[in-house]
């Protein structure tokens, strides 16, 4: 017999993916600030800056997909408020990186959907957290 899925949870090969396609465009970015001088000068943190944001945004992103995953109410408020944290200073590093112009402009994009990605995060954790409590 199948379990019901609790109303407005979010599956978790939806955030399996959800959570791997961030963490590819994460990875770009790490490999961009090294690598591209023009993505080093275009973010507001710097070459080693964006590479330690860029790690600090992974472990976030793991961590409150496996509180969304496993409906861990004692950490939902921390993973949420960092999983939204997140998803401004990916917004704020997405507009930097595209107001500045050049071949950096696609990793501008892709830093877009990063924000979408931790957006998506963080409403499952509030989600997956609240109907697992049944409030």
């Amino acid at each position: 017999m199948a379990r019901a899925k609790a109303k407005g949870r979010t599956d978790g090969f939806s955030l399996v993916i959800i959570l791997l396609t961030l963490l590819i465009m994460l990875f770009g970015l790490v490999i961009g600030a090294l690598w591209f001088d023009e993505v080093a000068d275009a973010s507001p943190f710097g070459r080693a800056g964006t590479v330690v944001v860029a790690v600090v945004m992974a472990v976030i992103a793991v961590a409150s997909t496996i509180v969304a995953a496993r409906g861990m109410v004692a950490a939902r408020r921390v993973a949420s408020v960092a999983c939204f944290a997140a998803a401004v200073v990916a917004l704020v590093l997405a507009l930097f990186i595209l107001l500045s112009g050049g071949i950096a402009i696609s990793l501008g994009f892709l830093l877009g959907y990063a924000t979408l990605a931790f957006g998506l995060i963080g409403n499952a954790v509030l989600r997956n957290t609240t109907s697992a409590t049944g409030g």
